[in-house]
């Protein structure tokens, strides 16, 4: 695999006359191209950062020589055994440091569901067959939420819009993290979005909807204990939204015992998002 003159300075965090300077005076080998143009082999870029130890990679510090490689090949698999290596047994920051890097490199729906859910699911799998503690799961998820938190403002560029979103989770299911990561997605799109959290009871929902008036509320779903409460919360959270003109989103795994609802369920932030902007076009041209 080869990069561009461009490619390689975005990645090293230098200017292209910098990197053109480099190869001219032999620090780093290129082939040319029939055009004349410089094509840097990866193998030869991976031994000048290893051989002048540069740790500032893609613009991020503190990044190593693997992370590169699995970012410049997309290597998502990689990268997610790599965060749930840090999750497990790095620092907060540690943790946080290498999301962002995930982040900036692949975007933020794209590090989301092919990369950072990925690990999350192999830290479930880990708690599931006893190869981790209750603690050290709760611990690993910390990082990843506190992560997600102090990164949010980072990634919110885009102009803010007035729609409202409001999500949450129904009573029982405890779990924060697809909450969290829905709230950066929002936020990051530039929704104004009221962020309730995790395991609230229906009615307050409904309380919620009344004084807010959101324009869409997500229901996060990860675990559900009984089946036809979830069920009757649901429709009748579907009614009080029919009532403002809301449209209800329900997503997640479901796990424990599976609801028998007649609507779509997401699995995916990116299909999520899509659908969203969807509704969101549809009722600009009914206007």
């Amino acid at each position: 695999m080869f990069l561009k003159t461009k490619e390689l300075a975005k990645i090293l965090g230098v200017s292209e006359a910098t990197i053109k300077n480099w190869s001219r005076e032999g620090l780093l080998k290129f082939h040319k191209t029939i055009g004349g143009h410089r094509r840097f082999p990866i193998e030869e870029i991976l031994k000048f950062i290893k051989e002048n130890k540069i740790t500032d990679l893609a613009g991020f510090s503190n990044a190593d020589v693997n992370t590169l490689t699995y970012i410049i090949f997309e290597d998502y698999e990689q990268l997610s055994k790599q965060l749930l290596d840090y999750m497990l047994n790095r620092s907060q920051k540690e943790v946080e440091n290498l999301i962002k890097i995930i982040l900036f490199s692949f975007g933020v729906i794209e590090a989301f569901d092919l990369i950072i859910s990925k690990s999350l699911f192999e830290l479930g799998i880990l708690w599931e067959k006893g190869e981790i503690s209750v603690d050290q799961e709760h611990i690993a998820s910390s990082k990843v939420i506190e992560s997600i938190i102090n990164l949010k403002n980072l990634f919110s560029f885009k102009k803010k819009k007035k729609i409202k979103f409001m999500i949450t989770s129904l009573e029982g299911d405890i779990h924060e993290i697809p909450l969290r990561i829905i709230d950066f997605i929002l936020n990051y799109e530039g929704y104004d979005v009221v962020y309730i959290g995790s395991n609230t009871p229906y009615s307050d929902i409904i309380k919620a909807i009344e004084r807010e008036k959101p324009k869409f509320l997500i229901i996060s779903a990860v675990y559900v204990v009984d089946n036809k409460k979830f069920e009757k919360s649901i429709n009748i959270l579907d009614e009080s939204c029919n009532k403002i003109n809301c449209i209800l989103f329900l997503g997640g795994p479901m796990y424990g015992k599976k609801p028998n609802l007649n609507r779509k369920i997401y699995t995916s932030y990116g299909e999520l998002l899509k659908d969203i902007k969807k509704q969101i076009y549809k009722r600009r041209r009914k206007r």
